[in-house]
């Protein structure tokens, strides 16, 4: 006997639909509703073997509660109603049992029937083999994002293998997000904003659904989930930016910290892409790691090395302001000669002069030609 409730924001498609079930063998209606918000809690509390599921629930898109019951409740088969014929690649995509257009004929419902009990037999000779077999399984494979100036994300120092670079994209958004995990909402303005709805959606449920085989692949088996409306990442991996966060909070960095900073901060947070969802982060980023500099540079550290590569840095992300050209001039003038201090300031004269139309401001001016007079 398959148990089955169904979920539909209208009382008689719910009526029709169950009138139709109560025509077929070993099908039993355990459930109705119309709250989308009640679907969980009756989920749980019966384990059907099938979840009867209207796409449209007002409140809530049924693919996103599809979404949620699949990773809660994967022994629920998800079998989509709807009136309209263009979800059907949507709820495929979400792997979905079946999708019925409405109204629902005792014809299609058998055929239905027919294509879950293969699935069922599949699933009970799976939980026998469990009783007598040790499963073993599969470790995860770590991966390592680089999100500074050309972000991209490796697996085994090779690129990660997706369908496409909106997989890419999509996989990063996550990544970037989970500090604060995102709404559907929100991926879609910030991913596919410039698309009508329907076409934007469709396009999001497939780019998700590439997205998790790509993951599953590397043995997540459940990388991405959806509670509370919201969707987090579940992966093990490492960054360039989780590896300089720490040592931008220090009160001063020691020659090795610098070191690293700049190994790592080879550019702007995703400055290549330029994706409009990074640009406070990136702009964070930036301060914070031009803060902890100068205050390694004002610290009166010697390493020629490391200053080297500050000053490469800075002309690199234009960012010369009066702090930094005052730490910066105090430095070469105490710490090198003559001709390092001469072609710092020229240099830096010439970004302003060309960038930005004026010249270095005359206090710094002094300075610069106090520690040419005493060299």
């Amino acid at each position: 006997m398959f148990t089955a409730i169904i979920v539909d924001d209208e009382p008689i498609a719910i009526r029709l639909l169950q009138k139709q079930c109560e025509k077929i063998p070993n099908l039993q209606i355990v459930a109705t509703t119309t709250n989308a918000d009640e679907v969980v809690a009756l989920v749980a509390k019966h384990q059907p073997h099938i979840v009867f599921l209207d796409i449209e629930l007002g409140s809530i898109s049924g693919l996103d509660l599809a979404e949620q019951l699949m990773q809660d409740y994967p022994a629920s088969n998800i079998i989509f109603v709807t009136a309209y014929s263009e979800y059907a690649v949507q709820a495929f995509d979400l792997n979905a049992v079946d999708y019925l257009l409405k109204p629902v004929l005792e014809s299609r419902l058998l055929k239905m029937m027919k294509r879950l009990l293969p699935k069922e037999e599949e699933e009970e000779k799976k939980e026998e083999e469990k009783k007598v077999e040790v499963v073993v399984t599969q470790p995860v494979t770590p991966l390592t994002i680089v999100a500074f100036d050309n972000a991209h994300v490796l697996v085994n120092g090779e690129d990660f293998d997706v369908r496409t670079e909106k997989v890419e994209e999509l996989f990063l958004y996550l990544w970037h997000s989970q500090r604060s995990p995102v709404t559907r909402h929100l991926i879609l303005e910030h991913l596919w904003g410039e698309l009508p709805e329907e076409k934007a959606v469709s396009l999001m449920h497939s780019t998700f659904y590439q997205l998790r085989k790509s993951l599953q692949k590397l043995g997540y088996l459940k990388p991405i989930t959806f509670k509370n409306k919201k969707y987090h990442l579940h992966v093990d991996s490492t960054s360039d930016v989780e590896t300089i966060e720490p040592l931008l909070k220090k009160q001063q960095l020691s020659d090795e910290d610098a070191r690293t900073i700049l190994l790592h901060y080879t550019g702007d947070y995703f400055a290549v892409q330029n994706y409009e969802w990074t640009h406070t982060r990136r702009a964070e980023l930036r301060h914070d790691v031009s803060f902890a500099l100068l205050r390694y540079v004002e610290a009166n550290k010697g390493n020629k090395e490391i200053v080297s590569g500050i000053v490469l840095l800075l002309h690199k992300n234009k960012l010369f302001n009066d702090d930094w050209l005052i730490a910066l001039l105090h430095h070469f003038g105490q710490h090198t000669k003559s001709n390092d201090l001469i072609n710092f300031f020229e240099g830096v004269q010439k970004i302003w002069q060309d960038d930005l139309g004026i010249d270095i401001p005359q206090p710094i001016q002094d300075i610069y030609s106090h520690y040419i007079v005493t060299m």
